[in-house]
């Protein structure tokens, strides 16, 4: 039988960690924001263009992602937290390619 996730476990009483990084999310008229994870003292690099109304900004110190904030840009954030929750390490030259798959950190960790 496949343990429970950790909200469920917990609440009948079978203790379990939270591993997965803190997530925010906002609804400012058209724009839809989201921040996971420490974007504070780090290196910034944006997936698309941050003057238009759809982009990612990731955050690095040195090789680790640490946090990142995505304006409608839902799919993105989908797979960046789950790339925090697993600490996966992405390199950062493939960061910053705009046609590089999210879902190919997870692969390579």
């Amino acid at each position: 039988m496949e343990p429970l996730p950790w909200p469920r476990a917990n609440m009948i009483g079978e203790p379990r960690e939270y591993h997965d990084p803190p997530w925010f999310w906002t609804d400012q008229y058209d724009l839809n924001i989201q921040v996971a994870g420490d974007m504070r003292d780090a290196d910034h690099i944006a997936r698309g263009d941050p003057n238009s109304t759809r982009f990612s900004i990731m955050a690095m110190r040195g090789i680790e992602l640490v946090g990142a904030l995505s304006v409608n840009a839902a799919k993105d954030m989908a797979m960046l937290r789950r790339i925090l929750a697993a600490n996966a390490k992405p390199q950062r030259a493939e960061l910053e390619s705009p046609g590089y798959d999210l879902r190919a950190a997870l692969k390579a960790h």
